[in-house]
């Protein structure tokens, strides 16, 4: 995956983050990758399985992909129907 160009002086993550929200979804991958490393050394303090290292990673990354989508006003409707059917 190509480098996305960016302005001298921004922060290239938030740069991807605005083009995400704005639906270049496919860029989350390449903020992934950015990540990666870090993420699993983080992960690997709470577990010394590799495993389940990669497990809270993965949910890492869907929890930040699902805030971005509700950040960008995609997915609201989802969770106010959740909200609507859960029962009294």
């Amino acid at each position: 995956m190509q480098q996305p160009p960016t302005l001298p002086g921004s922060d290239p993550d938030l740069d991807l983050v605005h083009r995400i929200r704005d639906g270049e979804t496919q860029l989350f991958e390449l903020l992934m990758r950015r990540h990666n490393r870090r993420l699993f050394r983080t992960a690997r303090v709470f577990t010394t399985n590799a495993n389940e290292a990669e497990d809270i990673m993965q949910d890492a990354y869907v929890r930040a992909f699902t805030a971005l989508e509700h950040a960008a006003g995609r997915g609201r409707r989802r969770c106010r129907s959740t909200r609507t059917r859960r029962p009294s």
